[in-house]
């Protein structure tokens, strides 16, 4: 699974757990979570904390497993709980938004993208100031 989430095992065995990056520790998780192949994968904000880079790397991260999962005929669904508006755009996954506590939008990325309501469009306008935002308070180490 370690090379499924293109970690090296002789390298990654030795490091001890705190010794692992942000974007090393996330593909550990996601390695453990498949080892168990599970039917249902769940992502909890797979990019928060991340760079640009790396949280690039695991948006790709989660699409490979996804779609090797599909190429292999495993019946697994991938749910990805996300405030990153990069990470939607890219994968172009069907999004369903929850607002006060019901389904506010239900459909494909791109729909949301154009779908212009008071609530949507603070969101997709917020969300790359306030990602921005937190990545310079992490690399100032404001913010851990």
């Amino acid at each position: 699974m370690l090379d499924a989430v293109r970690l090296e095992p002789d390298r990654v065995l030795t490091l001890n757990r705190d010794e692992l990056s942000g974007g090393m520790a996330k593909r550990v998780a996601v390695a453990r979570a498949l080892a168990l192949d599970p039917v249902l994968i769940f992502y909890d904000e797979p990019t928060s904390g991340l760079d640009p880079e790396h949280a690039e790397n695991i948006q790709d991260l989660v699409q490979a497993v996804h779609l090797k999962q599909a190429e292999l005929g495993c019946d697994r669904t991938t749910v990805v709980i996300t405030h990153d508006i990069r990470l939607i755009y890219r994968l172009e996954p069907r999004v369903v938004m929850l607002h006060e506590g019901g389904v506010f939008f239900d459909g494909s990325a791109r729909d949301f993208e154009t779908f212009d309501s008071p609530v949507t469009r603070p969101y997709r306008e917020m969300m790359p100031m306030l990602h921005r935002r937190r990545v310079l308070a992490e690399q100032e180490g404001r913010f851990s």
